[in-house]
């Protein structure tokens, strides 16, 4: 890893759709498909070309922040979270998301950065359509 060889900081965020299920079950698996599609380039339209986002799985969206803390991080969840909310997908339907934000700390591994951030999206989806920042 790049932060471990050079002493670089960088932050994930967890993106995750609020109720996203409704969405399938209403307009059905390829409208849900597409919608996905398009929250992706809905938070790649917000990265810089040193960042990244990649699909985790169902609809959760993982973005790499190279030289990025978890200030800054959270400043950019909230860009991406105001952008898709503000968005038109379906119908006149609108879409939330819910954010998890770490930095990496020294000697962490993948499984501790992704836990990390797991937490913090556990407790923004227990209020739904906000980032948070993994505290303590």
């Amino acid at each position: 890893m790049r932060a471990l060889r050079y002493g670089k900081i960088f932050s994930v965020i967890l993106v995750d759709i609020d109720w996203f299920k409704s969405v399938n079950d209403t307009y059905g698996h390829p409208a849900g498909d597409k919608v996905l599609y398009e929250i992706a380039r809905h938070i790649k339209s917000c990265l810089r070309i040193t960042e990244h986002v990649g699909r985790w799985g169902g609809e959760e969206f993982f973005v790499v922040l190279p030289s990025t803390n978890a200030a800054d991080a959270y400043i950019l969840s909230e860009r991406i979270r105001l952008n898709i909310v503000k968005t038109v997908f379906l119908e006149n339907s609108r879409i939330t998301c819910s954010s998890g934000i770490t930095e990496y700390l020294q000697n962490d591994s993948l499984e501790d950065i992704i836990s990390r951030a797991d937490i913090a999206l556990y407790r923004a989806k227990n209020k739904r359509n906000i980032s948070c920042i993994y505290v303590k």
